[in-house]
């Protein structure tokens, strides 16, 4: 009687069970319960399960509206709130610890769906310290209290949400979040008037489902709530009342959610006017409870006129940065008619000023009907998008693009927009775009474009105020692009001649092909809008027209293509010999396919030229449907006149440079380019820390041949010479000249004299040292023959054989850098030095200079005097042997 007489709710629980799953955690290795079962949160409600309702005073059923033990045991699920799991974990881990007793607070529901809080605490009954059989549990209702605080923790948020908010939106998002934290509240929107009309905007929400915002982005109110609203009272009303109020008097509940019942409407006033309305909703009470309607009314006391500043703080910025941002773009606009820049400067600043993702702006071509890619500005760039609206040419014809790219008036698609229709809305999401807006560019009364602001992150609706703000651009854009476009036709008719007098010094500097085609290219870009530009040489011999150029579209397709020279009308022009424009290529029956290229719409330009003996043509193309004029024409054939001007140009000055490096007889370069190429190399091998070897190559007896078989039969063993020295040097690595007269000069970079230096390197070729080089040379000079061209006795001339053929040898000499030279003139020296040896030795053979034995003075004594030391100490039987004390012989 005592214990159901108690006015204090008293719980008898049993966690025996609770205590062996535990003990059986621990045996299983668990060192650290609290921190295990908080990383299992699905094992802690298992446990939570295990606890057992022993016996509950009638306090406990008073407390939590049930009519019996049995009908609250079966019904525990609906009594414990969000932290009861949590506590019971805080608990078990204490009483695993030792300890007998603990408190905590806890926050559950009634039968009726009324929160509870409770100071909760829990002891051991005496005698179950080791089972835990029986466990006291007092509760005592602290609602109250807990009500009070969230009342005064609402009204210090609200008023920092609104008190550090720089602008509008940011106030109302803070707003809405401070609100929703009150545990009454379970969802939240903000919906801001649009200016003199009885239409609300969804600007922010919180917990609202994305299926719910894109069906509830507007609403509008009624006269009769507009009233209720204007005089400052708070609707507390049932979801549906507040729902038969708006205009399609119904408001679905929140998809994939439970159905929302108590609401609270709170009005944002202003001098009389509602500049904002914020909905608070519950998802479990039919109506808010008094403590928490004085909760909302105590914060609503500061929300409007905070909410008041900051909105008229909001709109003088925002006015201020607008009349800005037209200033800004007026005097970007206005100070220069360079159309490329007066579209770029406009749609920066467009895209600034309302704050979007991408800002682009598009060009109405009236002559073809469609549009062309102007501009673009990204606030962050995504790679690609440039790329692929400068190849999206979308036609005016196609109904969708032309109520989009040439209206009359500011209008918005967003992607959820029911009634947007199908075809519309597959675009926007083929562009990845959840929202744009599109702002007419008009001229006199005519489209000459658009611009299109868009947003890829958010759908956004654009306000009154933002769409004038955006009509005010494009206004001020059509008359500066207007401007731009009559100032470039201007330029187009008088300054033609100026560009072609400034090319046509520009090519008289540039000596190769490839650069004259280049600069064609880019220069006839300024002056004829085209998609690609090709230029073909016929092959007369192969039957084949060769793309010798390509640049634009399919440029690295097309360049090295072969085509057949006896089809397609760039061949019936090269026969006719005369330019021609061919609008649509398509239905052309001449038109040939190149391979590996799109199939679209092409309108071309063809204009024959000569390449010195060569036909040739150039093409220029221009995809999507786009079509030339007979101006353009005329522009395409003036440009090619002047290329073949300048390839000859560059062919006779490839032929003077010719002439003036490499030596006429032998193809090799001469004497002169020779010293420049070693000073390179040299300064190369000292960055690189290379070794650098020159070899001094000397024809042993060549007087003779001139003399005996006559100077052409000289001239073939110069030039049979000049080959077996290239085929023996490596290609594009080793450098080799003619020195003069019957002398010659290898370069070998990146191997050392001799193999057997120390300190020397290797550069990994075949030939491990340029002595090997000189090795190899001879070797196939001695199985070179030469045809004598005479009849004449040549027996017992030295260095010939035979009277049809010619045989020769060399004498090399090898001098290496830094082995044993330190600049360009010593290595030189050295080289020679070590030439003479080889002649003075016997010939026929090769010697590398060595700096170590050598003894300083004059070199023709030093050499004079390693001879002679070298025969004195010359073995018995051994032919051309010797062992210089400063050359080394291969």
């Amino acid at each position: 009687e005592l214990y159901e007489s108690l006015p204090v709710p008293v719980w008898v629980e049993d966690y025996s069970a609770v205590r062996r799953r535990l003990q059986e955690l621990e045996r299983d290795g668990v060192t650290d319960l609290a921190a295990h079962l908080a990383a299992h949160p699905e094992l802690g409600r298992e446990v939570v399960r295990l606890v057992t309702i022993v016996e509950v005073n009638q306090a406990v059923l008073d407390r939590y509206g049930f009519p019996d033990r049995a009908t609250l045991v079966a019904g525990l699920d609906s009594v414990y709130g969000p932290s009861t799991v949590g506590l019971y974990m805080q608990l078990f881990c204490q009483l695993m610890r030792g300890a007998l007793a603990f408190s905590g607070e806890d926050a559950g529901w009634r039968s009726d769906g009324t929160p509870v809080h409770s100071l909760v605490s829990y002891r051991v009954a005496p005698g179950c310290e080791e089972s835990w059989e029986r466990v006291f549990c007092t509760d005592i209702d602290v609602s109250r209290r807990i009500r009070a605080e969230e009342t005064l923790v609402l009204q210090r948020d609200v008023a920092m949400a609104l008190g550090t908010a720089s602008d509008l939106d940011q106030a109302l998002a803070g707003l809405l979040e401070a609100l929703t934290l009150a545990e009454a509240f379970d969802a939240g929107a903000v919906f801001l008037r649009a200016s003199a009309t009885a239409q609300f905007e969804l600007t922010a929400s919180h917990d609202m489902s994305a299926a719910y915002r894109r069906r509830r982005r507007a609403f509008t109110i009624d006269e009769g709530l507009m009233r209720q609203l204007a005089s400052g009272t708070i609707c507390y009303a049932p979801f549906a009342f507040f729902a038969s109020h708006v205009d399609d008097g119904e408001l679905e509940p929140l998809p994939e959610t439970p159905e929302l019942r108590a609401t609270a409407l709170l009005p944002v006033v202003h001098d009389g006017e509602v500049l904002a309305v914020l909905l608070l909703a519950s998802r479990h009470f039919d109506e808010f409870w008094p403590d928490t309607r004085r909760a909302i009314e105590s914060a609503a006391a500061e929300i409007g006129g905070l909410l008041a500043r900051v909105h008229a703080q909001s709109e003088l910025r925002l006015s201020l940065d607008r009349m800005e941002a037209l200033l800004a773009a007026g005097r970007a606009v206005n100070s220069t008619l360079d159309y490329d820049h007066v579209l770029q400067e406009i749609t920066r600043h467009a895209g600034l000023a309302l704050d979007v993702c991408i800002s682009a702006t598009w060009e109405y071509i009236a002559e073809t009907h469609d549009m062309a890619f102007r501009a673009i500005w990204q606030r962050e760039v995504v790679p690609g998008v440039a790329q692929r609206l400068a190849g999206y040419r979308p036609s005016s014809d196609d109904p969708l693009q032309r109520y989009r790219h040439l209206p009359e008036e500011v209008f918005v698609e967003t992607v959820s927009d029911p009634e947007l229709s199908a075809a519309a809305r597959t675009e926007m999401e083929g562009w990845g775009v959840k929202t744009w807006m599109f702002v007419p560019l008009r001229s006199a009364g005519e489209s000459i474009g658009v611009m299109v602001l868009t947003e890829r992150d958010r759908e956004r609706i654009f306000s009154p105020t933002e769409r004038a703000f955006a009509r005010a651009l494009g206004d001020q854009a059509s008359s500066a692009m207007h401007n731009a476009q009559l100032h470039g036709r201007l330029r187009a008719q008088l300054g033609v001649g100026h560009d072609v007098l400034d090319l046509s010094r520009a090519l008289l500097s540039i000596v190769d092909a490839e650069g004259v085609f280049e600069r064609v290219a880019s220069s006839l870009a300024s002056l004829v809008d085209y998609s690609a530009l090709t230029i073909l040489r016929a092959n007369e011999a192969a039957g084949e027209l060769e793309v010798l150029f390509a640049a634009g579209a399919d440029a690295e397709t097309m360049r090295g293509q072969r085509l057949p020279l006896s089809s397609g009308v760039a061949s019936d022009v090269l026969r006719r010999g005369q330019a021609e424009i061919v609008n649509d290529m398509l239905s052309d029956p001449r038109a040939f396919q190149v391979p590996e290229t799109g199939c679209e719409q092409q309108a071309s330009i063809f204009v024959p030229i000569r390449l010195g003996r060569d036909r040739a043509l150039l093409t220029v193309d221009r995809l999507g449907g786009g079509r030339f004029n007979a101006e353009q024409l005329e522009t395409v054939q003036l440009f090619a006149n002047l290329a073949a001007i300048a390839l000859e140009n560059a062919r006779l000055y490839q032929t003077i440079e010719q002439q003036a490096t490499r030596d006429g007889l032998t193809g090799l370069y001469n004497h002169r380019y020779l010293y420049e190429r070693l000073e390179l190399e040299i300064a190369r091998a000292q960055r690189s820390g290379e070794p650098l070897s020159l070899l001094m190559i000397d024809l042993d007896d060549f007087k003779k041949i001139n003399d005996r078989h006559g100077h052409p039969a000289g001239d073939r063993v110069l030039r049979a010479v000049a080959n077996v020295l290239t085929e023996n040097t490596r290609r594009g690595v080793d450098f080799v000249a003619r020195f003069g007269g019957e002398e010659f000069a290898v370069i070998t970079p990146g191997l050392p004299a001799d193999r057997g230096r120390s300190g020397a390197r290797s550069s990994g070729e075949t030939a491990g040292c340029a002595a090997e080089v000189a090795a190899r040379i001879r070797a196939a000079l001695s199985a070179t023959i030469v045809p004598a061209g005479s009849e004449d006795d040549l027996e017992g001339a030295a260095g010939v054989a035979g009277n049809d053929a010619l045989r020769v040898t060399v004498s090399v000499g090898v001098a290496g850098f830094p082995e044993t030279a330190t600049s360009m003139d010593e290595l030189v020296r050295q080289a020679d030095a070590a030439l003479y040896a080889a002649k003075r030795l016997g010939k026929d053979r090769t010697e590398t200079y060595c700096r170590e034995r050598s003894r300083g003075g004059d070199p023709q004594q030093e050499t004079d005097a390693a001879m002679m030391s070298a025969r004195a100490a010359r073995p018995a039987g051994c032919k051309n042997r010797y062992a210089l004390p400063s050359m080394s012989m291969t």
